[in-house]
């Protein structure tokens, strides 16, 4: 049974979308930099759409169970 999803917009998840369109922005490693490609602002937020479209057609269960993991393991771990 599937459990119906929120249609409100999460703070987190615009967070974490934020997060990757910074880290794109900024990114550099030996097969990219950002700031040698002169990216624009619409040419970086069509990265950040294309890595989530990408991420979409790739998603798998054990990738999903083994994040899930990490994640109640890391909200039972006492600050």
């Amino acid at each position: 049974m599937h459990q119906e999803l929120q249609t409100v917009p999460s703070q987190q998840i615009d967070a974490a979308i934020c997060d990757l369109i910074a880290k794109i922005g900024n990114f550099s490693d030996d097969h990219f930099d950002t700031n040698w490609m002169h990216l624009t602002e619409p040419e970086i937020e069509a990265l950040a759409i294309a890595l989530i479209q990408h991420w979409t057609e790739q998603l798998e269960g054990r990738l999903l169970g083994g994040l899930l993991l990490a994640i109640r393991e890391k909200a039972h771990i006492p600050d």
